[in-house]
């Protein structure tokens, strides 16, 4: 039989290890309990905190879209306002370029207006000053050297009396005679006022008489008179005068003969 001292000693110290293994276990079971309670309030804490995060995250995308939207809106206002500016600016700049156009044309009216007045003037100046040809010399050759074509013709000189067709008549009858013409006679006629007369008229001689054919030396003679009142007038409107050459009525002019009458100087003013 086993001792009772010893079974007795064996209990106790069982019931000491027992004693120690429940309250190991009981502060296990705190330790867990505690470790729960503490999981359990981190995990609401976490979730709390991840709520407000998220919500956070929200209002600050808002914000941030909210201010995104400010900003494009503020951007819009500017362009339109750019716009605005441009457009009165490009109005403006329109309005510039049309009153310089309008500058421009008026410039040009004037200047037009100032050269039709400068011509009209010079029109007048020229209609005003006499006739006049210079004997001009060059070269041992004259201007007056194609007239000597037909030196020894005869001429007939009538003017108007007044004094610019004197000095007209004066000037071809000194040219002509340089040239080796013969004047026969000058005189003046008062009838030559009239319009039909204005200018000079060179005249060349008709052969033969009324009523009559002309010989072939009296059409010889026709021929040579006008040539030569062709040739004088072609100088007199190559030096900016006013003339025309006709045939006279038989009769009326001698052979070898031209007449040239001078009449007013032409003016359309």
């Amino acid at each position: 039989m086993p001792d009772i001292e010893v079974l007795t000693s064996q209990i106790q110290q069982l019931e000491s290890s027992s004693s120690l293994w429940g309250n190991i276990s009981l502060w296990l079971i705190a330790s867990t309990a505690i470790v729960a309670v503490g999981y359990f309030v981190t995990s609401w804490v976490a979730s709390k905190k991840a709520d407000a995060l998220q919500s956070t995250q929200k209002l600050l995308f808002r914000a941030k879209d909210e201010q995104l939207i400010r900003d494009l809106k503020d951007k819009e206002d500017q362009i339109a306002t750019l716009r605005i500016e441009l457009a009165k600016a490009q109005t403006e700049t329109a309005k510039a370029v049309t009153a310089q156009e309008e500058l421009r044309g008026q410039n040009l009216a004037t200047e037009s207006r100032l050269e039709e007045e400068r011509r009209t003037r010079l029109e007048l100046e020229k209609t005003l000053a006499p006739r006049q040809i210079s004997l001009e010399i060059d070269r041992g050759k004259t201007n007056i050297d194609p007239l000597r074509r037909f030196a020894g013709i005869h001429m007939i000189v009538e003017y108007l009396p007044e004094a610019e067709p004197i000095r007209a008549a004066e000037n071809i009858v000194w040219l002509t005679q340089e040239a080796g013409w013969v004047l026969d006679s000058a005189q003046p006629r008062r009838e030559l006022n009239a319009g039909a007369y204005d200018g000079v008229v060179v005249m060349s001689h008709k052969a033969g008489t009324p009523g009559t054919l002309p010989t072939a030396a009296q059409m010889q003679d026709e021929d040579e008179s006008r040539a030569a009142a062709e040739m004088l007038t072609g100088f007199l409107v190559s030096n900016n005068w006013e003339a025309r050459s006709m045939r006279s009525m038989k009769g009326t002019i001698p052979p070898h003969t031209i007449k040239v009458v001078v009449g007013l100087k032409p003016s359309s003013y």
